[in-house]
């Protein structure tokens, strides 16, 4: 993956340079078949995902709640520590995902204190809505 491809995510715009690198090298591309779960309600979730083909929807207690469709982020309210993940995301068609490692994630929120903020809105506002 490749560093400069981060920065096309606007979550991820405003990091350093060396702050995209490790992204990136953290990072891993996968691919998930329709009907795959991808996150699973009340589950471990060590990833922050940001969708890049396809659609997934998220579902709340069975019920869907969402859709989303790219560059959508998704996992960020386990990855943010706030809480195990609250819906499950279910791919609707194959998706293509970026995931990134959680660790990696919150050691770079650690740093950069408007990433952190960016990514805890993000989580709050899922939570709230």
């Amino acid at each position: 993956m490749e560093a400069k491809k981060l920065r096309e995510v606007s979550l991820f715009d405003i990091l350093t340079d060396e702050q995209l690198a490790r992204l990136a090298e953290a990072g891993a591309e996968k691919e998930f078949p329709k009907g795959a779960k991808i996150i699973r309600e009340n589950e471990e979730n060590p990833f922050l995902f940001v969708l890049r083909e396809g659609e997934v929807r998220v579902l709340s207690y069975g019920v869907e709640v969402n859709r989303l469709r790219p560059p959508s982020i998704f996992g960020e309210i386990s990855t943010t520590g706030l809480s195990r993940p609250v819906a499950t995301v279910e791919a609707t068609e194959p998706v293509r995902v970026w995931m990134f490692p959680k660790e990696v994630v919150a050691q770079i929120g650690m740093e950069h204190e408007e990433f952190g903020e960016r990514l805890r809105d993000l989580a709050m506002a899922r939570i709230l809505a």
